[in-house]
């Protein structure tokens, strides 16, 4: 499996905005929709709690298919006068198919999280 470093996709802060960070392990993810019907998917994960001020992503996994595997951290700044709970409950997880015309989603936009 070839990873590269993860990549941060938007940082578009207000001047007067602070940020917080919160380190995210972006392990796998099961039964990917396959819109890749020649090729095999070369899936990769974008992380964001706003979307809008940054947002991470992983590198793309070349073998796994529909059943990628990263195990990699990703950093995703907020801002930090949000509270912790609404943190947890606003972190996005989107799943997309890498590819050579455009990127296509694969996934419902959102995660299952086991532990925080």
């Amino acid at each position: 499996m070839s990873h590269c470093q993860p990549k941060y996709l938007r940082v578009v802060p207000a001047s007067r905005t602070k940020l917080r960070e919160i380190e995210v392990l972006i392990i796998s993810a099961q039964d990917l929709k396959n819109v890749k019907h020649v090729t095999q998917v070369r899936a990769y994960a974008v992380v964001y709690v706003e979307k809008e001020y940054h947002a991470a992503r992983t590198g793309v996994d070349e073998q796994g298919g529909t059943n990628p595997t990263w195990n990699e951290v990703v950093k995703v700044r907020f801002r930090e006068d949000l509270l912790e709970n609404d943190v947890l409950a606003a972190l996005n997880v989107d799943i997309y198919a890498h590819g050579r015309v455009r990127e296509k989603p694969v996934a419902a936009p959102g995660c299952c999280c086991a532990t925080f």
